[in-house]
C-alpha cells in the first residue's frame, strides 16, 4: 500500500527530495504502481484500489477527491 504521499511526491519533486522530510501523508487501499502529477492533482494507479485522485493544493494535508474502480 502507499503509506505516504510525500514519499511518492519525493520522486516527482526534486525540492522535496533534497529536503528529505515528510510534508503530508495519505493512505490508500491499494499499492501505488504509477503516479502522475498535474498541477495540484496526483493521479495514482493504485493496483486493486483502482485510480485515486489526490488534491495536493495544501501538501501538508493531501485529500482524496475522487476514485474509480478499474478492472
Amino acid at each position: 500500500m502507499i503509506r505516504t504521499l510525500a514519499v511518492c511526491l519525493t520522486a516527482l519533486l526534486p525540492a522535496l527530495a533534497a529536503a528529505e522530510r515528510t510534508v503530508g501523508s495519505l493512505d490508500t487501499p491499494g499499492y501505488a504502481q504509477s503516479l502522475t502529477l498535474v498541477e495540484e492533482r496526483v493521479y495514482v494507479a493504485d493496483g486493486e484500489g483502482g485510480l485515486r485522485i489526490i488534491d495536493v493544493t495544501d501538501p501538508a494535508f493531501p485529500r482524496q477527491i475522487g476514485a474509480f474502480d478499474t478492472p
